[in-house]
């Protein structure tokens, strides 16, 4: 090893790369790979608990991912403080062993996180739709990646002498190179499933190709995982048949930190807001000018409705009022474009501005809200639970409706 002077008042370096030290080169990417991930999942927190909340089972499960990201980086440094990456003539026997074992629990988490970054983006996808066939199938998918993962948990665990399995050097282990190979496999067909689910989604859809394009290549940024799983099995063959095990192995574990991280990274991209702006899919007949969170059809974000209101406030004034009978019941609710009352006036509706008590994310679907802040001098008052309307105004609004009130 060649000496290095620090000069003084100056710290040494964390690591010092040589010929036979390549500790350093883990320790990068395996730091740079865990800070992406975490600043993803920062990310993902903020959209859900700020601007398209509620959270979810896909947010669940990426966030129990990127924990398990977390334990098997936090695995793999204290593998290097034993010595990963270093010739094996600088080590000792105890600490090829620790190294052994620590490499046993890094496999196992990081199976289990990318299988759950694999289920979250599944479950958003049933986020995205309420077709009761798109369910089942996506279900189905969702059983596929489990199938994948108890397989992949039992070619990892049961290999070598199963009294210590985790003992690789030194010992017989047939088929090891092809525990691997199996398991990259059927990870490449799962996130090649995971992708014909956003195809599937949109396949029937009647909307412009530009906007399926969009959806596609939103879910198709998780493909570029295919190319790391080739270079990471690829690495772990170069290493098993090299003369220094625990130093030429330094490739591999940098290929798989980027996998595992860019796995839970890319479930994260899907959900960005500019991403899927175009996932409005209009199932369950919901207005393309509706307010939409990063869900695509489904609620309203906070900074969504503070704009919907705004903006519909400005399109009113072009609205003419008409006067309100005596003994008129007010109906309070909010359309595509406007807040406003619906009086009872000669058994025609007329409206006129208020505070929304209902909102009505498109037509003929509601979503009901308190409605003790509504003031009437009326014994009696209708909650609107579904509504069907439409506005026709020349001159004159002219309100179609039917409502199927329920006292209150």
């Amino acid at each position: 090893m060649s000496s290095v002077v620090i000069p003084p008042g100056q710290a040494p370096p964390l690591a010092i790369i040589t010929a036979t030290d390549h500790s350093g080169w883990v320790i990068i990417g395996t730091a740079f790979s865990l800070s992406l991930a975490l600043l993803s999942g920062g990310i993902r927190y903020f959209i859900r608990r700020v601007i398209s909340p509620p959270f979810g089972y896909d947010d669940i499960s990426i966030g129990v991912a990127t924990a398990a990201l977390v334990i098997q980086s936090s695995v793999v440094f204290h593998s290097i403080s034993q010595g990963l990456g270093k010739s094996g003539e600088l080590l000792s026997t105890e600490q090829l062993v620790h190294i052994g074992k620590c490499a046993y629990v890094s496999d196992i988490f990081f199976v289990l996180a990318v299988w759950l970054s694999k289920c979250s983006v599944i479950y958003f996808l049933l986020r995205l739709t309420p077709n009761k066939v798109h369910t089942r199938i996506f279900n189905g998918f969702i059983g596929a990646m489990t199938v994948w993962l108890v397989l992949s948990i039992f070619l990892v665990t049961l290999r070598c002498n199963l009294s210590h399995p985790w003992i690789v050097i030194g010992e017989s282990c047939p088929g090891l190179l092809a525990r691997w190979q199996v398991i990259g496999v059927l990870n490449i067909v799962t996130e090649l499933i995971v992708f014909s689910g956003s195809i599937f989604l949109i396949w029937g859809l009647r909307v412009s190709f530009s906007k399926k394009a969009a959806i596609v290549i939103a879910f198709g940024i998780r493909l570029p995982i295919i190319i790391v799983i080739v270079f990471r099995i690829h690495t772990f063959n170069r290493a098993l048949h090299a003369n220094n095990l625990v130093l030429a192995q330094a490739p591999y574990v940098i290929w798989t930190q980027v996998e595992v991280a860019y796995a839970v990274m890319s479930a994260t991209l899907i959900c960005l807001r500019s991403l899927v702006s175009s996932l409005n899919t209009n199932y369950g007949a919901f207005d393309r000018n509706t307010t939409t969170n990063a869900y695509g059809s489904y609620g309203s974000g906070k900074f969504n409705s503070k704009k919907s209101r705004k903006q519909s406030d400005t399109e009113l004034a072009s609205i003419p009022t008409q006067n309100r009978e005596p003994g008129s019941e007010p109906q309070l609710f909010t359309g595509p474009s406007s807040d406003y009352v619906v009086h009872a006036s000669n058994g025609r509706p007329t409206a006129e501005t208020a505070k929304p008590d209902k909102r009505i994310t498109g037509m003929g679907q509601a979503v009901h809200q308190d409605s003790n802040s509504i003031e009437s001098n009326d014994s009696r008052q209708r909650i609107i639970k579904k509504v069907e309307w439409r506005v026709d105004y020349d001159g004159q609004p002219s309100i179609e409706s039917r409502m199927d009130p329920t006292s209150e």
